[in-house]
């Protein structure tokens, strides 16, 4: 009928100015339209060896066996040897990786070190690239993969190097052996430290030795809670909270990541009606994978207040791992009203 058409007409005019809103925002952003895959999103990626925290909690063995390995003098047959640090998500694999890679004892004993955060998007350019970056301290602006891996190779020629590759996916043997085509040139001694989740690419990689990490103890697990839930890691606040903390812990699973959202937040509403409601709450039953950090975090974002929430939602029209800029997220935020 005539009104049916004129009510379809006024639908699709309302979702065509939609798209156009979306288009002039996504410009506004930066946004670029790109092919294979997404791929190149992992351009942006933000990679750093810096720790937040100088405390860490529960891994005083792992970092002595991984201090063991990266200092170890023993005749090796290859340049440069691989181990592997491999545990499920959020237990503390990058952070120990940058308590050894900041250790005093180790910045002395490798004349080049290098940091990079490889992610679920292996790329080798991209990789090299990073490498290269990392440890000229310049952005190279070659597109090379030739170009790159021979100035790669300069830098390492005859020096003992440390590189870190952090959060590795790849399960690509054939990619793995051509980005390590360059690291033949450093010396005796040179180590590469992998973080993982899956052992099968610890494996690809013939890293040896593997540290498998565990969850934190309920006790290491409650020092870390009590550091980022109170200040000075004192129970400044109602010291009853403890027996509820303490369960909120092991409702963690005893993982870091999960202990830090959660003491974070809790750390804001120190009485026991709010702790209790969060101890207790429905999302802890939200499925996840085989790991309790979906659910604390989804208790972080849903306990923030509200003006909080919209702009945390907002960050996420940036790619993973985009390096966001504060002063522009701020302007962003401001253009959209949510800063009054």
């Amino acid at each position: 009928s005539f009104s049916f058409n004129r009510r379809i007409a006024r639908d699709v005019r309302e979702i065509v100015s939609a798209l156009e809103r979306m288009l002039a925002r996504k410009d506004a952003l930066g946004l670029k339209e790109l092919s294979g895959g997404g791929a190149a999103l992992r351009d942006s990626r933000e990679t750093t060896s810096l720790l937040e925290d100088s405390q860490v909690y529960g891994r005083n063995q792992e970092k002595e066996k991984l201090l063991k390995f990266l200092l170890s003098k023993e005749a090796e047959e290859s340049s440069f040897r691989i181990g592997a640090i491999v545990g499920m998500g959020g237990i503390g694999k990058t952070t120990l990786a940058k308590t050894v890679f900041n250790d005093a004892t180790v910045q002395e004993a490798f004349e080049v070190k290098a940091w990079v955060c490889v992610s679920d998007q292996f790329a080798i350019h991209r990789v090299t690239k990073s490498i290269l970056d990392s440890i000229t301290g310049h952005v190279s602006e070659s597109t090379d993969l030739n170009v790159l891996q021979n100035r790669l190779r300069s830098e390492l020629m005859n020096k003992k190097f440390l590189l870190v590759l952090d959060d590795v996916w790849n399960e690509d043997y054939h990619g793995w052996q051509k980005l390590q085509a360059p690291f033949s040139a450093g010396t005796s001694g040179s180590k590469i430290i992998v973080t993982t989740r899956k052992k099968n690419v610890a494996d690809i990689m013939r890293a040896n030795p593997i540290f498998s990490l565990e969850p934190l103890s309920d006790d290491d697990g409650w020092s870390l809670f009590s550091r980022h839930a109170f200040q000075g890691g004192n129970l400044m606040c109602n010291p009853c909270v403890e027996d509820i903390g303490r369960k909120i812990v092991r409702k963690c699973g005893c993982l870091p990541l999960a202990i830090k959202a959660l003491g974070g937040l809790l750390g804001t509403r120190c009485n026991i009606e709010y702790w209790l409601e969060i101890l207790h709450s429905s999302l802890w039953d939200l499925p996840h994978d085989n790991n309790n950090v979906m659910p604390a975090l989804w208790l972080s974002y849903y306990y923030l207040p509200g003006h909080l929430k919209r702009c945390f939602s907002y960050c996420a029209v940036f790619p993973k791992d985009y390096k966001i800029n504060r002063e522009r997220l701020v302007l962003f935020w401001m253009a959209e009203k949510f800063l009054s």
